[in-house]
């Protein structure tokens, strides 16, 4: 069978508008998929986004709340510390013995006595002055930044002055080393 010019024509012409037709078809393929594949590519992007954004407002959350946490442990380091050195405390409490005018004539620290969680340090102290001065060096005491805690108090008016004797038996703590040692983990 043989073609004509013109149907030859006519095929050739059908054969370049399929072509054209699929490659066109094909071009439109590949940039729907790639447009897919970008718009993919930035919502996965955004979601990571806001995630890092959140992670990184729970990291600030956590460092306040380490930043709070630390100042509780200072103060309870200062409050109970970790060592039972009471020089420190000796110290405050000549400091408040000088500002209240009254005299300090005794002061016997007894043996630690272990608990669970602290150790407890007796401390027998004998002091005189006026009663109103007694009552704010023992309200010193209970307000001072270690903590004090009065287990036995005697007050004996003396009669011929206007003073007071007393010999009060208070602790001081030092925390155990099992929690000393709790606590530094979890910083």
């Amino acid at each position: 069978m043989t073609l004509g010019p013109k149907t030859l024509h006519c095929l050739c012409l059908a054969l370049v508008l399929t072509a054209t037709t699929v490659s066109t078809g094909w071009g439109v393929l590949q940039i729907r998929y790639r447009n897919q594949s970008t718009l993919q590519e930035n919502q996965r992007l955004a979601k990571r986004s806001r995630d890092l954004d959140m992670a990184d407002r729970n990291l600030k959350k956590l460092k306040e709340m380490l930043l709070e946490t630390q100042g509780h442990m200072a103060l309870l380091n200062g409050r109970i510390p970790a060592s039972d050195r009471i020089g420190p405390f000796l110290k405050t409490l000549q400091a408040m013995v000088d500002q209240r005018g009254v005299t300090l004539s005794g002061l016997v620290p007894e043996p630690a006595i272990d608990e669970m969680r602290y150790s407890r340090i007796p401390i027998r102290m004998i002091f005189r002055g006026r009663f109103a001065d007694v009552h704010r060096l023992i309200h010193d005491l209970e307000t001072a930044n270690r903590m004090v805690v009065m287990e036995k108090l005697q007050l004996v008016r003396l009669p011929a002055q206007q003073e007071c004797r007393v010999e009060l038996t208070a602790s001081i703590f030092k925390r155990s080393e099992a929690i000393v040692d709790k606590l530094r983990k979890l910083i």
